[in-house]
């Protein structure tokens, strides 16, 4: 059964990620692989030893809404929301395209 994660490391190389959408299952793929890049440069610079965030401020930025944040809500209100993922979903659609044409 898949818990409430949206990704998994399995024990060999790879990751497994799911979404209620293609779109959303590969964008947490692409998320996860770029987290883990960054997680690589800080261990690389700092050591295994590097400054880490303590968990509870952690769990805290975890239930932060920030567009219910009063001074995001006149650009909500002006703009309405906006889907922050898209764009990159298209890109990565629009190069899987070319690279599938291209033969």
């Amino acid at each position: 059964m898949i818990s409430f994660r949206a990704g998994v490391k399995s024990l060999g190389p790879g990751i497994t990620t799911v979404g209620k959408t293609m779109e959303e299952a590969v964008m947490n793929a692409w998320q996860l692989e770029h987290q883990a890049q960054f997680n690589y440069y800080a261990k690389s610079i700092a050591g295994p030893d590097h400054a880490r965030i303590p968990d509870d401020q952690v769990e805290e930025f975890l239930q932060w809404k920030p567009l219910a944040e009063p001074h995001f809500q006149e650009a909500v209100a002006r703009v309405g929301k906006v889907n922050t993922g898209g764009s990159m979903w298209s890109d990565l659609k629009d190069r899987a395209a070319k690279l599938m044409s291209e033969g």
